[in-house]
C-alpha cells in the first residue's frame, strides 16, 4: 500500500459470507480500558493468544521465522500500529505491519437508495503488511508494486481476526484502505465498496482481461499503462474504502437491486485495453532498481 497514491474518502467500504463462524471464539478476551492496549481494550498477551489460536505463529515457527518480537505503538492513539519480527526489530526482519483503530465514519447522500445510517461504527484497518524476508521472488510468484519481499499468505487468517475483533467490539464492520490496485482486487474476495461505481469500475478492469494474470494487472495499472478504450486516456487508480458488514442494514445494502444495477451497468460499460508498448518500457525500467 502506498501512500503516495491518491485516495477518495467520499465513501466508504463490505463482502459475502462470513469468513469466520459464530462459533470461532479464538479466546476469553477481557475488556478493559487504556492506550497502552491493544484496540484499547485488550492486553498483548491477549492479542497474542488469539494469533496461537489461529495458527499464526506455528506458521511462523515452521518457516524458521523464530524467535518472534512483538511491539505496540500507541503514540498516535487511537491508531496504533501493531509489528511481528522475527530475530531482531529492524526493517529486514519484519513480518507483520498493521495500523488499526476503531472510528466512526459518515456517509454522504450519494445515492437516494441509500437509507440508513449516517454514521456507522467500524474496525479501521489503515495499513496491512504480511510479508516474508527469508522467501525469495519466483516466476510462479513475482513481486508485486510496493512488494519489497513475498507475502506471508495470510491474509484469509488476518481477515479473520479482524472480523472476530469487531464482532466482539460490536462494529458494524471492518473497513480497510485498498491503496493499490491490486489491494482492492484482492480484498474483493470479502469486501465490497460502498460505492456501487467504484465496485462497477474494478469489476470491469477484471472482466475486460480475464487471461491476464494479477502481476501484469497489478504493474499495468500502477505504471499508468490501462487505458480507456473509447478515451485513450490514462486509467489512474484512486482508492476509496472497503467494508466487510456485520449489521443486517449494511448487507441489506450490498445485496440490494439498486446498488447491483449500478454495479452491473458500470461493468458493461467500461471498457479498458493494455497498452504493452508503454508497459514493456516501463515496466523494465521500475524492476531494473531491484
Amino acid at each position: 500500500m502506498n501512500k503516495n497514491k491518491k485516495i477518495s474518502h467520499s465513501h466508504f467500504v463490505y463482502e459475502k459470507p462470513p469468513l469466520i463462524s459464530e462459533e470461532e471464539i479464538f479466546s476469553q478476551l477481557t475488556e478493559k480500558k487504556g492506550s497502552i492496549l491493544f484496540l484499547g481494550r485488550y492486553t498483548l498477551e491477549e492479542a497474542i493468544a488469539v494469533l496461537k489460536k489461529r495458527n499464526l505463529i506455528r506458521y511462523a515457527e515452521e518457516r524458521g521465522l523464530v524467535p518472534l518480537i512483538y511491539d505496540l505503538d500507541s503514540k498516535d492513539y487511537p491508531t496504533q500500529r501493531f509489528r511481528i519480527f522475527f530475530r531482531k526489530k529492524e526493517p529486514d526482519f519484519l513480518l507483520v505491519d498493521l495500523k488499526i483503530r476503531e472510528g466512526k465514519v459518515q456517509i454522504k447522500k450519494s445515492f437516494s437508495f441509500f437509507p440508513f445510517r449516517k454514521e456507522y461504527d467500524f474496525l479501521i484497518i489503515e495499513w496491512l503488511t504480511l510479508q516474508n524476508p527469508l522467501a525469495k521472488f519466483t516466476p510462479e510468484k513475482p513481486r508485486l508494486p510496493g512488494q519489497i519481499f513475498p507475502g506471508l499468505g495470510l491474509l484469509k487468517k488476518a481477515f479473520d481476526i479482524f472480523i472476530y475483533l469487531a464482532r466482539l467490539m460490536k462494529k458494524d464492520g471492518v473497513l480497510v484502505y485498498p491503496w493499490y490496485f491490486h489491494n482492492a482486487l484482492i480484498y474483493s474476495d470479502y469486501l465490497y465498496f460502498f460505492n456501487p461505481y467504484k465496485q462497477g469500475e474494478v469489476l470491469a478492469i477484471k472482466r475486460n482481461f480475464p487471461d491476464m494474470d494479477l502481476h501484469k494487472l497489478a504493474w499495468m495499472v500502477y505504471l499508468g499503462c490501462l487505458k480507456y478504450e473509447k478515451s485513450k486516456k490514462n486509467y489512474e487508480w484512486f482508492a476509496e474504502e472497503q467494508i466487510f458488514p456485520l449489521k443486517k442494514e449494511l448487507k441489506k445494502y450490498f445485496e440490494s437491486k439498486n446498488y447491483n444495477r449500478i454495479v452491473n451497468r458500470v461493468k458493461k460499460r467500461l471498457r479498458f485495453y493494455a497498452d504493452w508498448d508503454c508497459f514493456e518500457k516501463k515496466f523494465k525500467s521500475e524492476t531494473d532498481q531491484y
